[in-house]
């Protein structure tokens, strides 16, 4: 027999099944945190030999679930798997044979529509993220799970892009009420790369677009603003969440989703690929016949002089100047905004910083040289030299499309 331990939180309710290949007959017990037997099956299904069992936690803990196979087979053809998921609460009793020696748990009262968790629940932080792919609508709902638990409901999801995605993400058909924020996280789970709360003034879905540098994992975080409409009636929480590659759509508007919130508007700044120039046939040139041997002179090749290196510190703000008294406020500052620092001899990266929550970045480099700030996606570039300078990008406060200052 294989034993297996589940952690098991109160009220919650689990689903442990099996598979199984080569006719392996195999049958689940599970036993309380203190080894008492609480549910058993063998074919859960008439004519399939896995076995499944739906049981409710009373209490958190460690389950114990044991696998062994009722008919006994050759070692060879003993191969079975079995996972556990946590599931929401049956609406009719499970069907499963009661043990003797126990008291069969009563039918889980049944949950209303109005305040049942959306099917990738439980997905409350990046551990627990659901998978989401490019091209996807979901139809979501803020209601927490467990149910009662008056939790804040965050719904966080995994999403693989590639380089040269433009992609488009937003919430949509939100709920009279409801008010919707977006952030997206670098692979680590906790590097903001961008977000946005509104799309427009006014408007309370979220929107944004964004064009990742490389194949990479990321992380999207959909949470509520203010308070949540109470679950009075079905839908009362909904909401829809979409991911588009808008890519092949013609001149596609690139925004950042703070800026998109004050109705900004920062265009790419394409990038200009010199023509290839073919390189003419070269007449060969025929060998002479040689008059003599010549034995060449091995000489060490010189030691290169190494160039001196400087200490170059720079210091960048990115803010949106509501007020238009043209320096940086405490609420102003654009966060995870892409600062990368490269060598301006060779072009190297240097190093890769975001702008914190205040919009300020900064960063001290060692270079033979003067260096390039640049911030890709505002298509900015400056030159700093020793011993370094503090840069500042300001959104001027111009509607109806906001123009960047580079100081």
């Amino acid at each position: 027999m294989d034993f297996f331990l589940l952690w098991g939180a109160t009220g919650r309710f689990y689903r442990v099944t099996t598979h199984t290949t080569a006719g392996v007959d195999t049958r689940l017990r599970i036993y309380d945190p203190t080894g008492t037997l609480i549910a058993e099956n063998d074919d859960y299904q008439p004519g399939n030999p896995a076995a499944r069992i739906v049981f409710q936690a009373p209490g958190d803990g460690f389950f114990i679930v044991g696998v062994d196979s009722r008919v006994p087979t050759d070692w060879g053809c003993r191969a079975y798997s079995i996972d556990a998921v946590s599931v929401a609460p049956p609406t009719a009793t499970p069907t499963q044979t009661p043990l003797a020696t126990t008291t069969p748990t009563p039918p889980a009262t049944p949950v209303p529509a109005a305040e049942q968790p959306d099917v990738f629940e439980p997905n409350y932080d990046p551990a627990h993220a659901a998978n989401l792919g490019v091209g996807q609508t979901l139809s979501l709902n803020f209601n927490p799970d467990p149910l009662g638990s008056g939790a804040v409901d965050n719904d966080f999801f995994k999403l693989y892009v590639k380089a040269g995605q433009n992609l488009k993400i937003e919430t949509t058909a939100l709920a009279p009420g409801l008010d919707t924020n977006l952030i997206l996280y670098a692979a680590d789970g906790a590097t903001a790369i961008t977000g946005n709360d509104d799309c427009a003034p006014g408007e309370l879905a979220s929107c944004l677009t964004w064009m990742p540098e490389q194949n990479q994992l990321v992380y999207l975080l959909v949470g509520p603003v203010g308070t949540l409409p109470e679950t009075v009636s079905a839908g009362a929480r909904n909401y829809t969440l979409s991911v588009t590659d808008i890519s092949t759509q013609p001149t596609p508007t690139v925004t950042d989703g703070y800026a998109a919130s004050k109705q900004s508007a920062w265009p790419a700044v394409p990038k200009t690929i010199p023509t290839a120039t073919s390189s003419p046939t070269a007449t060969p040139i025929p060998t002479p016949t040689p008059m003599a041997v010549i034995r060449p002179l091995t000489l060490a090749p010189p030691t290169p002089t190494p160039l001196p290196q400087f200490s170059i510190a720079i210091g960048l703000s990115a803010y949106y100047d509501q007020n238009n008294n043209h320096a940086p406020d405490i609420d102003e500052g654009i966060a995870g905004i892409s600062v990368r620092i490269l060598d301006l001899r060779t072009n190297r990266l240097l190093t890769h910083v975001f702008t914190n929550e205040e919009g300020y970045a900064s960063v001290t480099v060692t270079a033979p040289d003067a260096v390039r700030v640049s911030v890709p996606y505002l298509g900015y570039n400056q030159t700093v030299r020793a011993p370094g300078n503090t840069l500042s990008i300001r959104m001027d406060n111009v509607l109806p499309g906001a123009r960047t200052v580079w100081l």
